[in-house]
């Protein structure tokens, strides 16, 4: 299988990619390092090879209801939910999403 250019900027790997980009210049640096360990090691490895117009409440809610997200400390669940929800919020203004998920997840 070819993988061509243009399907990259549909996966979601690429939506977190840029959302980080554009946060890199408003947080502070042990931010952005915390930000890029958790989207690669839990976002990316769970969600990034989804197409971002597939991303929506049942992919999300499965995705902390996984059992590697589930044994995560109470605090990196709740920045989870924070890059999700604001890397969603950026897909729509940029149009790499066309509308906006509701996101009611419950950690635990």
């Amino acid at each position: 299988m070819i993988f061509k250019r243009e399907n990259c900027k549909t996966k979601y790997s690429y939506v977190l990619d840029q959302w980080l980009e554009r946060k890199k210049n408003e947080i502070k640096f042990s931010s952005y390092m915390r930000y890029d360990f958790l989207i690669k090691n839990h976002v990316s490895y769970k969600l990034g090879n989804i197409d971002s117009k597939k991303i929506n409440k049942d992919v999300i809610n499965n995705f902390f209801k996984s059992k590697e997200i589930v044994n995560l400390s109470d605090s990196s669940k709740k920045l989870l939910l924070i890059i999700i929800k604001s890397s969603i919020n950026f897909a729509v203004e940029n149009k790499m999403m066309k509308k906006k998920i509701v996101i009611d997840v419950k950690l635990t």
